[in-house]
């Protein structure tokens, strides 16, 4: 009877003390979150280049063009940063993967998830400004060429009212 009672401790200790390897989960998570970004930051990319291009039409002289471009900046630098985040994460989720190290593999994820979220949404909305601010702009130079005038003084903070 003796050796049916180890047996039967064996078997409900085992399980108690295994524990599943999560590390091939998170690390497919970091690979995921790269692979998720990869587009979008490409559209931001190519939306920004549009900006620009749209910009070029703009008078430098116009009031606030450089806060325009100032957030165009932060948009450009936030994009290179997810763009250089999307290259390097599998990469340190691999090394980390290696290691065995998942309480750090699992903080790189959580922080780069995090990271790329804000800074999707800084790009988002600067970008969202200097549209709508060439917007603007061409509204005023269009309005401002009709009347016969010089360039506009200033650059409406909202569009004009629909007639």
């Amino acid at each position: 009877m003796k050796p049916f009672h180890l047996l039967v401790a064996a078997a409900l200790a085992l399980p108690a003390c295994s524990k599943p390897n999560d590390v091939p989960l998170v690390q497919d998570d970091a690979h995921a979150i790269a692979a998720y970004y990869q587009p979008r930051v490409e559209l931001l990319t190519h939306r920004l280049q549009a900006i620009i291009d749209a910009g070029k039409t703009i008078p430098s002289s116009l009031p606030d063009i450089a806060d325009v471009g100032k957030a165009l900046t932060e948009a450009r630098d936030k994009i290179q940063a997810m763009q250089q985040g999307i290259e390097t994460l599998p990469k340190q989720a691999d090394t980390l993967a290696k290691s065995n190290r998942l309480d750090e593999l699992a903080k790189l994820v959580d922080d780069a998830e995090t990271q790329f979220t804000e800074d999707m949404r800084i790009a988002n909305d600067d970008l969202s400004a200097a549209e709508g601010w060439i917007a603007r702009a061409r509204l005023a130079l269009a309005a401002a060429d009709s009347a016969g005038s010089a360039a506009p003084a200033a650059v409406p903070s909202e569009p004009p009212p629909a007639p």
